[in-house]
């Protein structure tokens, strides 16, 4: 078989310039962005009898009515974890040539649309079920969770080409040890550091905040969240879906209304490579931070 995509191609805008050399790039000094994801799949079809090469053509003209669907690859090396992106069939032509033996030997073209032009995946990526993945395609594995205290910086590695969508998760936890009852034998010492007597007050997050840091310390984009989330409640955002939501004890509730971009896009993918990102805001104890992601590739 043999295979080919279009994920490179790219869509320029450059007009020229009445009385001038060159022209003016509507994209300035950055990339272009991609054109409609097209992926070519070449292949034979093989049969012993023409009985059996019309099951099998039926079998991939059947393709057409399956709509987005993962499309799976193997990298050259065969070490390396599955890819995949969302696509649909756009075509499929199997012309038939009676004296050529297709009812035998049929070659087959199938023609993949990907709206999102990326290939993704992830060391260590959980299957199931034959290509089936945790969690609509996201990896506990993948994710970069960290407790973090107001003030703290935190990297986060893209191990592919191109830039991929986070999903960040943000919970409150209690920070030290909490003693209500105390027994002869018991490891604990009057003085411990991060040892406290009495019940635990409930940890939360009152306003939260992440800033996208460059490598001198700039900053390129910042987000604020000015509600509360409580112990045991989540906020989220998706970047993918450029979607707030609040888990709430009480249920699911629309974040938007206290989500302010306060620098840049709110939304920002991480690019290829090292991500460092800044935690402030106001905490009852210390949060945990789940950046969730696939390595992308063009």
């Amino acid at each position: 078989h043999a295979s080919s995509d279009t994920f490179a191609s790219l869509a320029p805008q450059t007009t020229p310039l009445p009385g001038l050399s060159g022209g003016f790039d509507f994209y300035g000094v950055g990339p272009a962005p991609a054109v409609v994801g097209q992926i070519q799949l070449s292949f034979t079809l093989v049969a012993l009898t023409r009985s059996e090469m019309t099951a099998k053509r039926d079998a991939v003209r059947a393709m057409a009515r399956w709509g987005v669907q993962r499309l799976w690859k193997q990298p050259t090396d065969p070490d390396d974890p599955e890819r995949f992106c969302f696509a649909r069939v756009a075509s499929i032509s199997m012309p038939e040539q009676h004296g050529g033996q297709t009812d035998l030997h049929q070659p087959v073209t199938v023609t993949f649309q990907a709206a999102d032009p990326r290939w993704y995946s992830k060391e260590n990526l959980w299957y199931l079920d034959g290509s089936l993945t945790l969690d609509g395609g996201r990896t506990v594995q993948g994710a970069a969770a960290v407790e973090v205290e107001d003030g703290d910086i935190i990297t986060v590695t893209n191990a592919g080409t191109a830039p991929t969508p986070p999903r960040i998760q943000i919970e409150p936890v209690a920070s030290g040890d909490w003693i209500t009852e105390w027994f002869i034998g018991d490891p604990y010492v009057i003085g411990m550091e991060g040892l406290f007597i009495g019940e635990a007050p409930d940890a939360a997050v009152q306003g939260f905040g992440l800033r996208r840091l460059s490598e001198d310390g700039r900053v390129q984009s910042e987000w604020f969240w000015l509600g509360t989330v409580r112990e045991g409640e989540q906020l989220i955002v998706d970047h993918a879906a450029c979607r707030v939501r609040h888990e709430s004890k009480a249920g699911t509730v629309n974040g938007y209304p206290d989500f302010y971009a306060t620098a840049g896009f709110a939304f920002p993918p991480l690019e290829p490579g090292e991500n460092r990102f800044q935690v402030f805001g106001t905490f009852t104890g210390k949060v945990r931070l789940t950046i969730d992601f696939l390595d992308a590739w063009i």
